[in-house]
């Protein structure tokens, strides 16, 4: 790697000028470390601590080449301006030109990785030097300010060649690559005894966050009913890490799903661990893992309608996900799956679309967030964002969506048209249900929630009925459809009004998201019963008794009191 061989070269450079010709001659440093002077001394003291400081920074989420690590020069205490990363680790070994060599002839180009540093024991290497015991091998982790600071201890002892590097960890992309530093070295004419290293890093950034409903991004739902969310988020590089042997966690790991006003948290709240595509639906692996609220998560659940869901991770609970991730294998995923409820309201219409954010700060401090849905308001438990996308009617890909719809009915007379009061109605999800009898019901009088005869308290429903008003005007909404296709509905007509002939067969209704808007999508039109002849004695009687009165002149059917052929007929067959 190019920056490695440079580094390396400026030390041989530094070596032939007369580094270590003798005992008390400064050391070099590499090009990229800064140091703090010390006393104004033109000779070593056997006094003063000696020091590598380590600064550790981002350099951003996304490397512009694979395995690139850049170092930066900047003041003794690091960059300004740069996010530094915590829980980094490093290695530091003291070493010596092997026999016959000198500081120049030291070479670090076998050192692929501070794996291979903190592997190597005493004993000569292929590059050309030594190790100076096992007591000099020093290893530590950075701070949450970034900064680690290796004490190499006091006085003339602990001078001499030193080789740091980074080892890896889950949360860098690419641990930086070993550095040969030496101590004192000389900066503006003074010994200095503290070296400052400021390597920078990419981190990995592959938070990945998908969501859906029922196994699907589009599900129909009936008011009332119960549907389950499951959201799908990889285990983030370095959600759990061994660092120099103890366990290190991110941060924060939250999940935040903000309700809308027609859904409530339901409960069922299930972990598992699976494999599924971003964007997609299907499952191919999905094996229960057991977290406990309170030891492994905190659960703050909203109460009544809309609201934000949270459940935050604590690092026991991280690193039990981050294992039975690792157990899965590759493109495994943290399915974290609960109830909602869709409000009981017979006129709920649209789509209800649903947001999941995940609220990321990795073990480095660097904070990282992804949501289904691009471009929301951020949001919060205590702060929730209205819906955007409600009441709307146009399907949104990728968005986990719930599609009711409903329709406006009109009972009207088949010739004039003219609006009929008081037609009754029942509405079923099939044309054999319809003609069964089995309709959609309501939980309770009390209780909108819709049933289907599928459902568990279907029997003890009620039968939902639509009752034609002065306008001869009826609708229901809360029916489940498909959110893009529509689905039909079959409405039977149960009773008409005196008079009237009810219509005998179900009416096919196509129900859309769209269609519960105030405009007629369905007339049903009856037609006026006719008078049946009347057979048996009290016909005749009738008849003659029709025959005396129009014989006798009067024109009494037509303007005596103004009463009906119907009414006379039933007065003279009583």
């Amino acid at each position: 790697m190019q920056p490695k061989k440079i580094a390396a070269r400026f030390l041989v450079s530094a070596a032939v000028l007369g580094v270590f010709a003798s005992s008390t001659a400064p050391i070099a440093v590499p090009f990229f470390g800064t140091t703090t002077a010390s006393a104004a001394s033109d000779v070593r003291d056997d006094t003063s601590e000696r020091s590598i400081t380590v600064h550790k920074y981002q350099r951003g989420t996304t490397a512009t080449t694979d395995g690139e690590t850049t170092a930066g020069i900047g003041n003794e205490k690091g960059i300004d301006g740069a996010k530094p990363l915590a829980n980094v680790p490093f290695v530091t070994v003291k070493i010596a030109p092997a026999t016959g060599k000198t500081g120049s002839d030291i070479d670090l180009s076998k050192l692929e990785s501070g794996a291979d540093l903190a592997a190597i024991t005493a004993g000569e290497t292929a590059g050309n030097y030594t190790v100076v015991g096992a007591s000099t091998n020093y290893t530590g982790k950075t701070d949450e300010d970034g900064s680690y600071k290796f004490e190499l201890g006091t006085g003339k002892a602990a001078d001499g060649y030193y080789i740091t590097s980074e080892l890896a960890s889950k949360s860098v992309k690419a641990p930086h690559a070993p550095t040969l530093v030496a101590l004192p070295r000389t900066i503006d004419d003074k010994l200095v005894y503290d070296v400052q290293l400021n390597p920078k890093n990419d981190i990995v950034n592959d938070l990945s966050v998908n969501k859906f409903i029922e196994n699907s991004k589009l599900e129909g739902a009936y008011a009332g009913s119960t549907k389950t969310y499951t959201f799908a988020a990889n285990a983030p590089a370095g959600l759990s890490d061994s660092i120099n042997g103890s366990i290190v966690t991110a941060k924060k790991f939250e999940l935040l799903d903000a309700l809308n006003a027609n859904l409530s948290y339901a409960g069922n709240l299930k972990f598992a661990v699976g494999k599924v595509s971003d964007g997609d639906t299907e499952l191919s692996t999905a094996t229960p893992i057991s977290l406990n609220a309170g030891t492994d998560y905190t659960i703050a659940a909203p109460t009544g309608f809309g609201g934000v869901l949270k459940i935050d991770f604590t690092s026991a609970g991280m690193t039990k996900v981050a294992n039975a991730v690792a157990t899965t294998g590759e493109d495994a995923k943290l399915l974290t799956s609960f109830d909602t409820t869709v409000k009981a309201d017979s006129k709920l219409t649209g789509l209800i679309a649903n947001y999941l954010t995940v609220d990321y700060t990795n073990a480095n401090g660097v904070e990282m967030d992804k949501t289904t849905v691009p471009g929301t308001p951020t949001f919060t438990q205590d702060t929730p964002v209205p819906d955007p996308l409600y009441p709307k009617t146009t399907v949104t890909e990728n968005v986990p969506e719930i599609a009711l719809g409903g329709f406006d009915g009109v009972k009207e007379d088949e010739k004039s048209k003219e609006p009929i009061a008081g037609a009754k109605f029942k509405i079923a999800a099939s044309q054999a249900d319809a003609t069964a009898g089995n309709y959609l019901r309501y939980k309770s009088a009390t209780d909108e929630t819709i049933l289907t005869p599928k459902d568990s308290g279907y029997a003890a429903g009620t039968d939902i009925e639509l009752t034609s008003n002065a306008d001869g005007e009826f609708s229901l909404g809360g029916l489940s459809v498909d959110g893009k296709l529509g689905t039909d509905y079959f409405v039977v007509e149960t009773h008409a009004p005196k008079g009237y002939d009810r219509i005998s067969d179900p009416v096919k209704v196509h129900v859309t998201i769209a269609t519960l808007d105030g405009k007629v999508d369905q007339e049903f039109l009856d037609a006026k019963q006719t008078i049946l002849p009347m057979t048996g004695t009290n016909l005749a009687l009738a008849g003659l008794a029709l025959v005396a009165i129009v014989g006798a002149g009067g024109a009494f059917i037509l303007n005596k009191n103004n009463k009906s052929i119907d009414a006379a007929l039933d007065e003279l067959t009583d």
